[in-house]
């Protein structure tokens, strides 16, 4: 089977190419979650009984990152059913596809399973983003303490550079805050977080870092498109100046700085959301 390549591509790159695809053999009343992104003819050829192993796993694993993606982008809202047979139909893959990368989402905390009901999308709530906002502290403090006592000139290289991409369409938002950028903006921010725990020399670490950085990475995500479009007073901040300080520290050598700062960094999602009605965290129920 051909499978084309979504590692890398976020939804919003494929947009050029949307045409509705396998969202025309949706039921009437049911709109398919994807189709205006992307076509969902392209994103899997159906499976075949001689498909490979290696085959199979990159059909997990790209059907995964498109599920995660529409969960992280609210096309798939907090508390939302996910529906195998539609999900099914609209991606164009098979029951086992599916749930392996319905597992993959589980374990990142991103899908709750609930027995004899299914799979829903995790909840978010106040309280859940408090806890994930300590949780990150303790994990990306921990993880930068170490980087910067075993981190080589490549690792301070790997922080410039990422630091550099981050600040160039950070620049560009400020005159054009399209969807395209915005993305954009998050997956370099990502790239930039990565990058300062590095050289940590854990692998439990940076696997604890990929599961909250994606949790936090979706109320991140939603919390800019809910302020968007809501008159809502919040504390203003300064991104750019913020990831400079601390890549500075960093490559100071000076953890106390930095981390202090990477702390401080990560617990303004908290304070920025804390200022939002309750409406925020409730999902829409005329979408059951």
């Amino acid at each position: 089977m051909i499978v084309h390549d979504m590692l890398g591509v976020s939804l919003q790159s494929l947009s050029a190419v949307a045409t509705g695809g396998l969202s025309s053999t949706i039921a009437p009343g049911h709109e398919c979650p994807f189709s205006k992104y992307v076509d969902m003819n392209t994103l899997f050829d159906s499976a075949t009984s001689e498909e490979s192993a290696s085959e199979a796993r990159t059909s997990v694993i790209a059907c995964y990152r498109v599920l995660r993606r529409g969960i992280l982008d609210g096309v798939f809202p907090p508390g939302e059913k996910l529906r195998p047979e539609f999900l099914r139909h609209t991606l164009g893959t098979g029951t086992s596809t599916l749930r392996e990368a319905v597992s993959l989402l589980i374990a990142d905390g991103l899908v709750i399973a609930q027995p004899q009901r299914g799979f829903r999308v995790a909840a978010m709530s106040l309280e859940d983003l408090k806890d994930l906002t300590e949780s990150r502290v303790l994990v990306e403090t921990k993880a930068l303490r170490d980087s910067i006592a075993l981190g080589g000139d490549a690792w301070e290289a790997d922080v410039v550079a990422a630091l550099h991409r981050l600040r160039r369409v950070e620049e560009a938002l400020e005159i054009n805050k399209d969807d395209a950028a915005l993305s954009s903006r998050e997956e370099r921010n990502y790239v930039f977080h990565k990058a300062l725990i590095s050289a940590c020399g854990s692998p439990r670490l940076l696997n604890l870092f990929e599961v909250f950085y994606a949790q936090a990475e979706r109320y991140r995500r939603l919390s800019v498109a809910f302020h968007a479009t809501q008159q809502i007073a919040t504390p203003p901040r300064d991104a750019q100046t913020e990831h400079q300080e601390i890549a500075d520290a960093v490559l100071r050598r000076d953890y106390d700085t930095a981390g202090a700062k990477l702390e401080r960094h990560i617990r303004l999602t908290y304070e920025f959301v804390q200022h939002f009605p309750a409406s925020f965290f409730k999902r829409d129920d005329t979408r059951r």
